[in-house]
């Protein structure tokens, strides 16, 4: 039972930074479209995308060393 919640936690981080990396990607691929600048929607949802994922990259890569941690502190459940 440690071994599959020390598991989920450490894919849920992983997960999450995945999809701040795929994020990234999408609105760099946005952002580089010469018509953005005059869509000033699309430019501020953009903008706050960004910012919103910049601000969870700590705590996530922080969870995701504290779940590995945990993870390479269990005894195998193999003998």
């Amino acid at each position: 039972k440690a071994l599959s919640k020390a598991l989920e936690k450490l894919q849920s981080a992983m997960g999450k930074l995945n999809d701040i990396r795929v994020h990234e990607s999408l609105v760099n691929d946005i952002a580089c479209q010469p018509t953005i600048t005059k869509h000033r929607e699309t430019s501020l949802a953009v903008a706050l995308v960004k910012k919103k994922d910049q601000k969870s990259i700590k705590p996530l890569l922080a969870a995701a060393a504290k779940a590995g941690g945990r993870l390479a502190r269990l005894e195998p459940f193999w003998k």
